[in-house]
């Protein structure tokens, strides 16, 4: 639970959309490349946007499998850093991925 976190749940929950979040956040670090991953399942016929302020300000990138693909719905996909704001085209999985933090080098 202090890893993985489940979004978009509730009464006020977007129709189609499931979105999960890992963060490797905390210790004991299981990545040292990827800080942060989030998978949007957008099931809908139409685009679908949501917000995790949590993330705002954060560097994500669509994950290089899928923005080197060939397909380019997927491609539609997005995030809005400064909003932390995810748009996933309509029924379209999308994996956003933000790097481990470098690590000043100590001499």
């Amino acid at each position: 639970q202090t890893r993985v976190k489940f979004h978009n749940t509730g009464s006020q929950q977007q129709d189609g959309l499931i979105v999960m979040s890992i963060t490797d956040r905390v210790e004991p670090d299981l990545d040292s490349d990827r800080e942060d991953i989030v998978i949007l399942f957008n099931a809908h016929k139409i685009h679908q946007s949501i917000a995790l302020p949590d993330l705002a300000g954060i560097p994500m990138e669509l994950h290089p499998v899928l923005a080197t693909s060939n397909d380019p719905v997927v491609k539609q996909a997005s995030y809005d850093m400064e909003q932390g704001q995810f748009t996933v085209p309509p029924r379209t999985t999308a994996v956003f991925v933000a790097p481990e933090p470098k690590q000043p080098k100590t001499e």
